[in-house]
């Protein structure tokens, strides 16, 4: 796809601050003829525009000079109070206006947002996106951010001269992965699952180093002789136990074993039982025998029963029939507990 138009937009009021078109061939980008050291005119800021429209993160690059440490505040400023956003329009022919057109657009000030055709994405969405739409990988291997270096030859960090290495930090799995979808050598994919395996086996070999220092290993083969060693030494004690125990015995005696365990518990539980009933009966047998012992005063007992009668004259029963049958309860209950106890 080619840029149509870049435009530079007011968002606060709508207004388009600057816009600039291209046509199909070479477009060259130069300052005014007036400026006296025909520089600081924004042609890098130009093409850092470019570089934040294909998904560079750091947006504050475009005024400010890594280098440096160093702020051009009043396009910060400027920035920020305008809520300025840069637009891009992509086409797949400068000639036709028929075809495939993606429109981008990035908002310049802090937490502004990325959009595509007008849908608002996060970062990561941009990019996928792009990649989609530029390159047509849907899969994100090799990511748009590692592809797009090989063609914008400019760096928010500064200009990037070299070639082969334009990846600020990249390992040689991502170059071969990029390089391989370039030029259509291999399937990027699998180039990353070479990359996992490659780290997968730098970690298995950094594990076996370490193991080997622990353990004080200088030779695997010696490890194998020491293993055959101790297989040989459990198969010798193996044959010399069988010797002495019939291992038919043996399990049949752990299933015994088994089986005794398991009546032992219920027996214990049901003593346990059967002994919480006895202490319950003897405190009953206590209360009973307390209860007897226990001489009530037989004077006011007796004019209490006298009043009783004087209120019921059919009571046919003396106030020593009364003693004795309460006598006769208690001996009963005491009987009775006795009689539970054994």
């Amino acid at each position: 796809m080619f840029i149509k138009s870049l435009r530079i937009c007011n968002t606060v009021t709508g207004a388009i601050m600057r816009e600039t078109s291209f046509h199909k061939g070479v477009n060259l980008i130069v300052d005014t003829e007036s400026s006296s050291r025909h520089n600081k005119v924004g042609k890098t800021t130009f093409l850092k525009l470019i570089d934040v429209l294909m998904g560079a993160k750091n947006k504050k690059g475009i005024y400010k000079d890594h280098e440096t440490n160093t702020e051009t505040t009043a396009l910060r400023d400027l920035i920020n109070e305008k809520r300025i956003a840069v637009k891009m329009t992509l086409v797949e022919n400068l000639e036709s206006p028929h075809g495939k057109t993606v429109e981008l657009k990035v908002d310049l000030f802090p937490k502004g947002h990325y959009y595509i055709n007008n849908e608002r994405l996060t970062i990561t969405e941009y990019q996928k996106k792009l990649n989609n739409f530029l390159f047509g990988i849907s899969n994100n291997t090799p990511t748009f951010r590692q592809l797009i270096n090989s063609f914008v030859r400019i760096s928010l960090r500064g200009d990037n001269s070299t070639f082969l290495r334009n990846l600020t930090r990249a390992d040689f799995a991502t170059y071969r992965c990029v390089y391989n979808f370039l030029f259509n050598i291999s399937d990027p994919l699998l180039d990353k699952k070479l990359s996992q395996l490659n780290t997968e086996l730098n970690h298995a070999r950094e594990s076996l180093r370490e193991y080997k220092r622990v353990n004080t290993i200088d030779d695997i083969e010696q490890q194998r002789q020491i293993l055959s060693a101790l297989k040989s030494e459990y198969a010798r004690t193996k044959v010399q136990t069988d010797n002495i125990l019939n291992p038919n015995e043996y399990q049949n005696n752990k299933d015994k074993i088994a089986s005794v365990r398991t009546e032992y518990t219920k027996l214990t539980d049901q003593l346990s039982e059967v002994n919480y009933r006895i202490e319950q009966i003897q405190s009953a047998l206590k209360d009973a025998q307390t209860e007897k012992n226990r001489q009530a005063d037989l004077n006011l007992s007796r004019r209490f029963f006298d009043e009783v009668c004087s209120k019921i004259p059919d009571i046919n029963k003396t106030f020593e029939d009364m003693v004795r049958f309460n006598n006769k309860l208690c001996d009963n209950k005491i009987s009775y507990f006795n009689d539970r106890v054994k």
